[in-house]
């Protein structure tokens, strides 16, 4: 398929002379880029400095809860996102964004997974390269900081804005399941990217229907459910 008009264009890779389309790689930043949850470890750091009502500590513990017994269901994750999207309001935009700085240098920063950055950086020499959190958009934005992925190319949730302010209320899904595979499809048809020249990394069982999209999906230290999903269809697995 035709790149559209208004679609960038790419130089095919000439160590492929055969390659005539541009390769995508998908990357999922939880789990995946680094070892844990942005939101989540965002979270217990704003507890850990006494900046959470105890309403939201509650939330959170509720959460952790859950999170121990079982795999997070598509309904508990969109809910917990909007509970970050209720902090960062509440708190204001410009307060949550250095919070947010400040917590990123001392807990997220130390927990990137680097054979992932190393295979994120290598893929970047092949094609677009695309950030994808169900966490708020801006956390996808910090790590597309550090490693020289556009902003355009980093996608997550964000608020509505009424008037220009911003609200507790989500604009658009959050981006698990299906969503998140119908975003990778959606990338794909405006590069005119078939799937098997795009490569797609998750580590949980809400990236599997997008890691289904490409034809190169890798795993990343997998929940045991996504590594047996992953060994019968063989898949790339990354311990």
């Amino acid at each position: 398929m035709a790149c559209n008009a208004d679609s960038p264009q790419f130089v095919p890779n000439p160590a492929d002379e055969a390659d005539s389309l541009p390769r995508l790689a998908f990357f999922d930043v939880d789990g995946t880029l680094l070892r844990g949850d942005c939101g989540v470890l965002f979270a217990l750091w704003c507890v850990q400095r006494g900046l959470a009502t105890r309403r939201e500590v509650g939330s959170l513990v509720r959460w952790l809860v859950r999170r121990a017994i079982r795999p997070s269901r598509d309904a508990e994750v969109a809910a917990a996102k909007l509970a970050l999207l209720e902090f960062q309001v509440r708190v204001g935009e410009e307060h949550a964004h250095a919070l947010f700085e400040a917590c990123f240098g001392s807990w997220l920063l130390p927990r990137q997974r680097a054979p992932v950055v190393t295979l994120l950086k290598a893929h970047q020499l092949r094609g677009p390269v695309f950030l994808i959190t169900a966490n708020l958009r801006c956390f996808a934005v910090r790590w597309g900081k550090l490693l020289d992925v556009p902003e355009e190319n980093c996608f997550g949730v964000e608020g509505e804005r009424v008037h220009g302010r911003l609200t507790a209320m989500l604009r658009g899904p959050v981006l698990i399941g299906a969503e998140r595979a119908r975003l990778v499809e959606r990338l794909m048809q405006r590069y005119g990217a078939a799937p098997a020249h795009c490569a797609a990394f998750g580590n949980s069982h809400h990236d599997l229907l997008m890691l289904e999209c490409v034809d190169h999906p890798h795993v990343v230290c997998p929940s045991r459910a996504l590594r047996r999903t992953a060994i019968r269809a063989g898949w790339t697995v990354i311990a």
